[in-house]
């Protein structure tokens, strides 16, 4: 079928082009767009600081009405009208295919239900989830949407005795409710002396590995979770005389599908209102390079955008 479809190249730029979408295959959903949420990747795809994919690989986190349900994907117990949120692309297409295992059945059109970047953060919890131990310290390097996302599903696991510090500077009213120690900066972290079995990486600043080590405790894991601007040497000999470890939790995972039905059930069940954090839709028609702009320039009180269609 025929539809549009609009993508960046990197120059700070919103095109747009009729494609022919193909039919879905047997183990494939056709969508039909409703909403898509603008990641920060794809910011950063618009400013030309991320790795460009080709504009048939733009816009992953989809939320949309089943239009049509290949044959091997009727044990998905989908159907036609059902509402289903997707990891998988071109979700900045009037409709597009998604196969089998990228997508979930959700309760409504609800932007709280654009689930891939709420699974992104559960998706780091859950590859250590049975290795913390109940005094290991935590060091979360980020204060946005993945970082809020990551501490209320580590305080749902009932991790209550382990100590968690935040670095960054977003969402400080929040933070400050949370029971964390919140610092503005990794120097700070070092003034406090603390050394961390776990550190999630949230955050395309690399600095912490940069300097001083000494927040990474003997045996750490560094769970990453964005690329860094500009790429950066790791500094290896250190890290292996620590015998520290680096995980890569990746929404292209086979079990990121795992992540994905948690992350609805704990919507629809309050453990998570990512609600808030969505705090504005923009038109289709008219306003998708304001979400970009608005995104990069992050104006206050901004947390996420995503697009209305």
């Amino acid at each position: 079928m025929k539809t549009r479809l609009f993508y960046t190249t990197g120059k700070e730029d919103i095109l747009e082009m009729n494609w022919d979408k193909p039919e879905p295959t047997a183990n494939q959903i056709e969508v039909k767009n409703i909403l898509t949420g603008v990641c920060r990747s794809d910011i950063d795809m618009y400013r030309g600081d991320f790795h460009l994919p080709s504009r048939l690989m733009q816009g992953h986190e989809g939320l949309g009405q089943v239009t049509k349900v290949g044959k091997e994907c009727i044990g998905w117990n989908v159907k036609e009208g059902d509402f289903v949120a997707t990891r998988g692309e071109p979700s900045f297409a009037d409709y597009y295919n998604a196969e089998a295992e990228t997508f979930v059945v959700v309760p409504d059109a609800d932007p709280k239900y654009i689930i891939e970047p709420v699974a992104c953060a559960i998706n780091l919890f859950e590859s250590v989830r049975f290795a913390i131990e109940w005094n290991d310290d935590i060091l979360i390097l980020g204060t946005g949407f993945l970082a809020r996302v990551l501490y209320e599903t580590i305080r749902h696991a009932e991790l209550n005795e382990n100590n968690i510090v935040v670095v960054g500077n977003a969402n400080k009213a929040y933070w400050r409710k949370q029971d964390v120690e919140l610092y503005a900066s990794l120097e700070q972290v070092h003034k406090n002396k603390g050394a961390y079995n776990y550190i999630f990486d949230l955050s395309d600043k690399p600095e912490y590995m940069t300097g001083s080590l000494d927040h990474i405790a003997d045996c750490a894991t560094i769970i990453l979770a964005a690329e860094k601007h500009p790429a950066f040497v790791l500094p290896m000999g250190p890290l292996l005389w620590k015998s520290a470890q680096i995980l890569m939790p990746s929404p292209r995972s086979e079990l990121f599908i795992d992540a994905m039905e948690e992350a609805v059930c704990n919507i629809a069940d309050g453990i998570i209102d990512p609600s808030s954090m969505w705090t504005r839709g923009y038109d289709r028609e008219t306003e998708v390079k304001a979400a970009f702009e608005d995104g990069l320039n992050r104006t206050e009180g901004y947390q996420r955008g995503y697009i209305r269609w």
